[in-house]
């Protein structure tokens, strides 16, 4: 009972209230964040990107079921002792040339590295989508403060309105700030052109895996001494180096000067 005397006296108290607004909007800021997340995320696996390769990894556990999986990342499972150890690869056949193989190696290097930048590029779409729909409500909402605020002026406007309005652009400029200092955008579209261009390199290799006599005829047998097929694993090697790297880039100059505008705002006069 003492308790919730004491939180009805601090209710009475009007700083007590306005700082019960700010909370209350920080946190359906949070709501907010979670709930666009969540659809975000749903809606760019289930409908931006479903159809994509290597959009998805699939349990080895999918290999019961009798279809062509040739063209899916499958994440297999070793037991040693009490260690489980996991790891991701392309479905190929066995082989027993050298050189063959190393091509298979190849092959599901690029594999794996059409899946990162695809993984990065949803992940940077959501953040993209959350940080967009965040501020648009936010500048909604202060728009309508703002609206019923002019109708008595600023000098006879509710108090509360006015830390709403506030509030809702200060939360507001903070996603859109947010979406700039990470350049969700830009790393969405970097990430994409990468998984683009692992795709077409991807497509390369099986095509020469699929016209090339010497693997044609040799898949089988083991390795020789020439020559043969020594370029073109050097030509994808070269190719694949060009893939190597992170595609992530921050803005941190957007940051310093967001809280400039912010400081010059509020303290010069």
């Amino acid at each position: 009972m003492k308790i919730i005397h004491t939180l009805r006296a601090l209710s009475r108290i009007k700083s007590v209230k306005h700082l019960m607004v700010v909370i209350f909007l920080l946190f359906v800021a949070v709501v907010v964040q979670s709930f666009t997340y969540n659809q975000g995320y749903i809606k760019a696996n289930q409908k931006m990107t479903r159809a994509l390769k290597y959009a998805a990894i699939f349990p080895d556990s999918i290999l019961k079921v009798k279809t062509d999986f040739r063209e899916i990342l499958i994440e297999k499972t070793i037991i040693q002792g009490e260690r489980k150890i996991h790891y991701i690869s392309l479905l190929l056949p066995p082989v027993a040339n050298c050189k063959v193989a190393r091509i298979h190696q190849q092959l599901t290097d690029v594999a794996l590295k059409a899946h990162h930048h695809l993984t990065v590029t949803k992940e940077f779409m959501v953040q993209s989508f959350v940080c967009n729909s965040a501020a648009t409500f936010f500048f909604i909402l202060g728009s309508a403060s703002l609206a019923f605020i002019t109708k008595s002026g600023f000098a006879q406007a509710n108090p509360y309105l006015l830390n709403i309005l506030i509030c809702s652009i200060a939360i507001g400029s903070f996603f859109v700030g947010l979406s700039n200092v990470f350049k969700q955008e830009q790393n969405a579209n970097d990430n994409l052109n990468m998984y683009i261009k692992c795709i077409d390199l991807e497509q390369k290799i099986r095509t020469e895996l699929s016209t090339n006599n010497y693997i044609l005829q040799k898949a089988s047998q083991p390795c020789d001494t020439t020559s043969t097929l020594n370029k073109t694993i050097e030509a994808f090697d070269a190719q694949i180096a060009n893939l190597n790297g992170v595609k992530l880039g921050f803005n941190i100059d957007a940051l310093k000067t967001l809280s400039t505008q912010v400081l010059d705002s509020n303290f010069k006069p």
